[in-house]
């Protein structure tokens, strides 16, 4: 969700009962339709990232083409008016959908509520201690979703204005991915194997190009499974992240996803030069949020991507850059970075 929409909402749930109630009503439905717009922008960018990249990534899941949310994400006095204007009836709703994909085909409609997805109910889904509780419902549907057939077709029960509605799937594979927004005013962007995240601040400023250049970058990150290579290398995180042979290691790995995220854009249908353009145009902004001492600098991605898009139809070079995730992490960044001139 984005802050700038949460923060409305924040304000506007102190003018709920006070006068004139119509007017903060109105404005409610705004904001709520601001969330609606941001989940299914950033679901609709992220899945077509995923499936160009899917013949690349290990583990697969069926693309189903929907944003959902649910009554848990919305605190306290939002919960109400939140389940009023959605029309929550289960745990998960669908607050949006992917044009084209595979619930918009199957006729899957925004504020259906999920009561089941191929008989496992969503009321009785196991949530995992590691689970943030807002979102628990809907980390519990994304693993439920990623065991069944990548190709499908996934049988969704649902509730369409208080009636029983079953939709049919018929999906395409996409790599094991989840997209979420973090509400948090900072440039940034994280990839943990499976959830891959984007801060609202960056949501907020850039357009779908730019938003897209940093999903293929985290996405890369988990096609080429770095967190557990990163893991086996015994990399040391938090404080001591920037210093000595821990720098390097994750300086290898930034640029190794700056490099296949090229290839992930053009798979895409993207021009694989926007990713050397973007940090062109934007490194100067963002670099005041990126660590230096784990992340290379700005110029040096955008030289090392821009080069990269000139390589991105050479025949052995996506199975040279795939080939790294079956190596261990050696930190050797220097030798795979483009120095700006």
């Amino acid at each position: 969700m984005s802050r700038s929409w949460l923060c409305k909402l924040a304000a506007l749930l102190m003018l709920v009962a006070a006068p004139p109630a119509t007017v903060a009503a109105q404005d409610l439905i705004s904001v709520f339709e601001g969330l609606r717009a941001a989940d299914a922008r950033l679901e609709r960018l992220g899945e077509r990232l995923a499936i160009a990249a899917a013949p690349w990534c290990r583990t697969v899941q069926p693309a189903l083409g929907i944003a959902i949310h649910g009554p848990d994400q919305y605190l306290g006095d939002a919960r109400a008016p939140a389940t009023a204007h959605f029309g929550f009836t289960t745990p998960i709703g669908v607050s949006g959908i992917v044009p084209g994909g595979a619930a918009a085909r199957a006729g899957v409609k925004a504020d259906d509520s999920i009561a089941a997805i191929d008989g496992r109910r969503t009321d009785r889904f196991d949530i995992l201690p590691s689970d943030t509780r807002a979102t628990a419902p809907l980390a519990a549907f994304d693993r439920a979703a990623a065991t069944l057939s990548p190709a499908g077709p996934v049988r969704l029960s649902l509730q369409r204005g208080g009636k029983p509605v079953e939709a049919v799937l018929k999906t395409v594979p996409m790599c094991r991915a989840r997209f979420e927004q973090r509400d948090a005013d900072v440039v940034a962007a994280s990839a943990d194997g499976v959830l891959v995240q984007i801060s609202s601040r960056l949501m907020d400023t850039l357009d779908d190009e730019g938003v897209a250049v940093l999903l293929a970058h985290e996405l890369a990150h988990n096609v080429l499974e770095h967190r557990r290579r990163l893991n086996a290398a015994g990399v040391s995180r938090g404080l001591l992240a920037g210093f000595g042979r821990n720098a390097g290691l994750f300086k290898q790995t930034e640029v190794e996803a700056d490099i296949l995220s090229v290839h992930i854009l053009a798979k895409a249908g993207y021009d694989p030069a926007i990713g050397g353009r973007f940090w062109q145009i934007n490194g100067s902004k963002l670099a005041g949020g990126l660590r230096d001492a784990t992340h290379p600098g700005w110029r040096d991605r955008a030289a090392t991507m821009t080069a990269e898009a000139g390589r991105v139809a050479e025949p052995r070079r996506l199975a040279d850059l795939l080939s790294a995730r079956d190596r261990p992490a050696d930190g050797k960044w220097q030798a795979i970075l483009i120095r700006a001139r």
